[in-house]
């Protein structure tokens, strides 16, 4: 999927939460990308290591200068530099 849905429910019946928080190790649902531009992991965070992390997966990553602003939410928009993937395909076309 390509939207912010990272995974459908199986099991509706007896649902089960697996994964663990990233920093605490408590059960965690909750999948977020780091607040960190250079680390960006795709990480389980709990809601409370999410708050004191402000969006972060560790210590390093909380006090790094390339940290976004944490939108209480761990989805942040793809930056595209102004990159537009028809121009591209278009020059690709121009070189064959």
């Amino acid at each position: 999927m390509f939207d912010n849905r990272v995974a459908i429910d199986v099991n509706k019946v007896n649902p089960k939460v697996v994964s663990k928080c990233h920093v605490c190790d408590t059960l965690s649902d909750h999948m977020v990308n780091c607040a960190n531009t250079v680390c960006n992991k795709h990480v389980p965070i709990c809601e409370n290591c999410m708050e004191k992390m402000e969006g972060c997966c560790s210590d390093e990553c909380v006090q790094s200068p390339n940290k976004r602003a944490w939108n209480m939410e761990g989805y942040y928009p793809t930056n595209m530099n102004g990159y537009n993937p028809y121009k591209a395909a278009k020059r690709l076309q121009k070189d064959k």
